[in-house]
């Protein structure tokens, strides 16, 4: 950029400079053009812009804004939750005393410990959601609730889907021989027309980060010349309860 030859270049930087310090990272780039300015080819400029402070400060702010803004939706479901308990004869007192245990404290710790691993505002919903869903079943385990949350920042949308999929083959599931294999075999025959833009590929993934969390497990085993994978899947109890506790009381009205 060089040194300014006269004042109207020079007031031209200082508003540039101002309003891109007011831009999402605009302080580092504030920097960089400072210091570029005035030391031109000036080597290490990470370590001159002070990028290890800049980062540290954003993480801050990261994090800070993702509690803020799951505290703003745990509030605003468990105030729906609480309205659902009083329809149900639940009284005031006896929700009251579900917030005052050392469970519910520690059930936040490990969901707020969370929020450092995600800016996606949909997953920051998923633990606002299994909050107040856990005190709804009066369920405030600690570590159920760690492993859970856990998850909902892990698992994408695309892995919930498949895992509501296997959901529906455990629903209709009788013990009867032979229903897994014909299951899904009809599944992965209409996989591409209810998928038109994901491959079996992109299944046998999302299927495999499923299992590790033991959300599904394998029951029996098939052939791969009918499957993109070695077995039939069945929804295990872990499953079946991380999709409870992630389900809005809006998903529930839309059923």
């Amino acid at each position: 950029m060089g040194f300014p030859e006269n004042e109207v270049v020079a007031d031209n930087q200082q508003r540039e400079i101002e309003e891109l310090s007011r831009t999402p990272g605009g302080k580092l780039v504030t920097s960089a053009k400072n210091l570029i300015s005035l030391v031109p080819g000036a080597g290490p400029i990470a370590n001159a812009i002070g990028l290890s402070k800049f980062m540290m400060d954003l993480g801050l702010s990261t994090v800070e804004e993702n509690i803020a803004f799951l505290g703003k939706a745990t509030a605003t479901a468990l105030d729906r939750i609480e309205r659902k308990l009083e329809t149900q004869g639940v009284r005031v007192e006896e929700i009251a005393e579900r917030y005052n245990g050392l469970e519910f404290t520690a059930c936040i710790e490990a969901v707020v410990l969370q929020t450092q691993r995600t800016r996606q505002k949909a997953r920051l919903i998923r633990l606002a959601s299994i909050l107040a869903n856990s005190v709804e079943a009066d369920d405030l385990n600690p570590n159920t609730i760690d492993d859970l949350a856990r998850a909902a920042v892990e698992l994408t949308d695309w892995d919930i889907q498949l895992l509501n999929d296997v959901r529906e083959c455990e629903a209709g599931y009788s013990g009867a021989s032979g229903y897994l294999f014909m299951w899904w075999q009809e599944y992965w025959g209409a996989f591409a027309a209810k998928y038109p833009n994901r491959t079996h590929r992109a299944a046998a993934g999302s299927l495999g980060r499923l299992q590790s969390f033991g959300f599904i497990y394998g029951a029996e085993g098939t052939s791969l010349a009918a499957s993109p994978v070695s077995v039939l899947y069945r929804l295990s109890e872990d499953g079946e309860r991380f999709l409870k506790r992630v389900e809005s009381l809006q998903d529930r009205r839309q059923e």
